[in-house]
């Protein structure tokens, strides 16, 4: 925020109202979540990671005299933190048997680590006080996570589609593994009763 013409005492109290935001917004997201309708998980990722792609936008573009402007812009970045929570949710909910999803956990806290790690190196000392690189590294990972989020809440709904399919016929179940998979320890492949949330 330095680079905003804030001076350093001034940054650091400017940091208190955007982790106020970042908490609001993740608790607003989780209330409302639970208010929608089922499977709405996906569209919430989408709509608190839209304003973030948006103040990426708006940090490239809104002219640097406009401190205030650009202030409202990163303090709009916050909103990433509900979507992230949503993806974590998605995650552990989407995924079945112990090993797997122990797995799947590490990836993603692996992925988390080293994007932290390599996030910093975009933001190059020579573009201060614009960042055009981190910026707009930013705006492309947010927009390609958006289209994996689509990509995924269609595969996932059509799984389930599928899996209903062939679970019922002419309103009769026909397969169904409840009983031999009540106490294994089965994965989400492996679990034909095991519907996905999107």
């Amino acid at each position: 925020m330095e680079g905003f013409g804030f001076l350093t005492l001034g940054t650091t109290l400017l940091q208190i109202p955007y982790g106020v935001f970042i908490c609001v917004v993740i608790l607003v997201c989780v209330w409302a979540n639970i208010k929608m309708p089922p499977n709405s998980m996906c569209l919430m990722l989408l709509i608190f990671l839209t304003p973030n792609i948006a103040a990426a936008f708006g940090l490239c573009f809104v002219p640097q005299n406009a401190r205030v402007g650009r202030l409202i812009c990163y303090y709009l970045t916050g909103s990433y933190n509900a979507s992230f929570v949503m993806l974590l949710s998605l995650t552990t909910a989407n995924i079945a048997g112990h090993t797997k999803k122990v797995t799947a956990s590490g990836i993603l806290f692996i992925g988390y680590c080293t994007g932290n790690i390599a996030g910093p190196f975009f933001y190059k000392t020579s573009q201060k006080p614009i960042y055009q690189l981190g910026i707009w590294s930013m705006i492309v990972s947010h927009i390609l996570e958006a289209i994996c989020v689509i990509l995924l809440w269609i595969h996932l709904r059509g799984e389930n589609k599928k899996r209903d399919a062939n679970q019922y016929l002419n309103g009769n179940m026909v397969n169904s593994q409840n009983c031999e998979m009540a106490l294994e320890d089965s994965t989400d492949k492996e679990n034909l009763d095991f519907r996905y949330v999107f």
